[in-house]
């Protein structure tokens, strides 16, 4: 699914980066909409996708992803089943607040980057989960989750905290590379 997503995901907005003659025109649109209709093979029951067509078992990331790209070409226009959509939001708000009861993985990269980049795909389906986006906010973040989270607050309305998570990981960066000197 990965392969799948990214060789479409840049094609979404190929046109505003070169000038597309007709037939690389009608070429990228036909790309494009085979993908999404590729995406919803690999989209199980529960709602998330798997990385690999045949599997039964979601991979987080993979879910994100799949749907962030589906998200964007629903902006762009593209017809991408309601039913798909409307599955992968419930799911990762599932995810989302499963996590959100259950602290365990704050102090873990992987599982809190992915529950930044749940949040961020959330917000900009237009359903930010602000309680579970202040509860990340107040973990000793990761950069990797600190990035999604600041756009999460961006999509969110809320520029301001945004900028705030992203100064303070500037701030360690910065204190760090001092500490060393």
């Amino acid at each position: 699914l990965e392969q799948t997503v990214s060789t479409a995901f840049s094609q979404l907005y190929l046109e505003k980066w070169i000038n597309l003659n007709p037939q690389q025109e009608k070429q990228r649109i036909k790309h494009i909409k085979s993908a999404i209709q590729q995406i919803n093979k690999f989209q199980l029951s529960s709602g998330g996708f798997s990385y690999w067509p045949g599997q039964f078992q979601f991979d987080e990331w993979i879910t994100s992803y799949a749907g962030q790209f589906l998200l964007e070409a629903k902006m762009a226009g593209f017809v991408v089943p309601s039913n798909m959509l409307q599955k992968w939001e419930k799911f990762q708000l599932k995810l989302v607040k499963g996590l959100y009861m259950n602290t365990a993985w704050a102090s873990s990269e992987l599982p809190q980057m992915n529950q930044a980049y749940r949040l961020y795909t959330l917000a900009l389906a237009g359903k930010p989960e602000k309680g579970a986006m202040n509860q990340l906010r107040e973990t000793k973040l990761y950069l990797s989750a600190a990035n999604r989270l600041a756009g999460a607050y961006a999509l969110a309305g809320n520029k301001e905290v945004g900028k705030k998570i992203l100064h303070s990981k500037e701030e360690t960066k910065k204190a760090s590379r001092t500490d060393v000197s």
